[in-house]
């Protein structure tokens, strides 16, 4: 017989070729399923409003009563408490038509952006609620991120993507 026979009768796949998929396969969904379905992190001590440049607009430690906003934006974000939960305004013009409103429960420890006025889609109101530090809300359109702080510090130790 010919090696052109030999391989013309043989199974498409080898039992090891099988294997060495069946392993390749398992490795892959394990890996997806860590990064998708893997452990939230820490819980977030606080939450931090940037830009996207990197400078800081907006801090808040749960446990306090008030954040802290930056000085450039002292005129331009807004606290407010409402039925327990704080609320805080960014305006990104002087009359106040372009904003996003973050909504932080004290209680449970989490954020959500309420309302926003940046996009038709308004995603970043659709973005879950931030709970832990590997949580981040993005708005493109107003070029700010809400990360949550985590550590004893209020350092953002979790990845960042968006």
């Amino acid at each position: 017989m010919t090696r052109l026979e030999e391989i013309k009768k043989r199974k498409p796949f080898a039992v090891w070729d099988l294997l060495i998929y069946a392993i390749l396969v398992a490795v892959i969904l394990l890996l997806f399923g860590l990064f998708v379905f893997g452990g939230s992190g820490k819980a977030a001590s606080g939450i931090k409003i940037t830009s996207l440049n990197g400078k800081v607009i907006y801090t808040y430690q749960y446990g306090k009563n008030k954040g802290e906003i930056a000085a450039d934006w002292a005129d331009r974000v807004e606290e407010k408490k409402e039925n327990g939960n704080l609320t805080v305004s960014i305006y990104f013009d002087d009359e106040k038509k372009d904003f996003n409103v973050l909504e932080i429960d004290t209680s449970a420890k989490t954020a959500f952006m309420r309302d926003a006025n940046c996009s038709f889609r308004k995603d970043c109101t659709k973005t879950k609620s931030i709970s832990s530090e590997r949580d981040i809300i993005v708005c493109l359109p107003h070029k700010i991120k809400v990360c949550a702080l985590g550590g004893e510090n209020g350092e953002i130790s979790g990845p960042i993507i968006g």
